[in-house]
């Protein structure tokens, strides 16, 4: 980004957008900062996505950075279900929590602590 800004570099080349932008918005937004300095984009394939294209390339784009973010939010709900699980059946999921101890992979109370 450092080249992107002091003006070395022409294009960007990305094989995961999800590591490249933020959300969405950010995608959107910084492929118009980057069409008004001259920057052309592609995807880890070598298939322009954006390169100063008003129809095709920005909808491809936006239709990707939208499928990235829906693959980190399913992530994210399996993640809490899956933790949730292990709580309520006293499950091991991370270190020993204060007053149980670890038998394998359950956790059992412990009074004395």
């Amino acid at each position: 980004m450092l080249l992107l800004s002091q003006k070395k570099a022409e294009h960007v080349v990305a094989l995961r957008l999800d590591r490249l932008f933020s959300d969405a918005e950010d995608a959107l937004h910084q492929t118009r900062v980057w069409d008004k300095a001259g920057i052309a984009s592609f995807s880890g394939y070598g298939r322009p996505v954006h390169k100063h294209i008003h129809g095709y390339g920005k909808v491809l784009l936006s239709m990707m950075a939208g499928f990235a973010k829906l693959e980190r939010n399913l992530i994210a709900e399996r993640t809490a279900l899956a933790l949730a699980h292990k709580k309520a059946h006293r499950e091991a999921y991370s270190p020993t929590p204060y007053g149980f101890n670890r038998m394998e992979k359950l956790l059992k109370g412990n009074d004395q602590e």
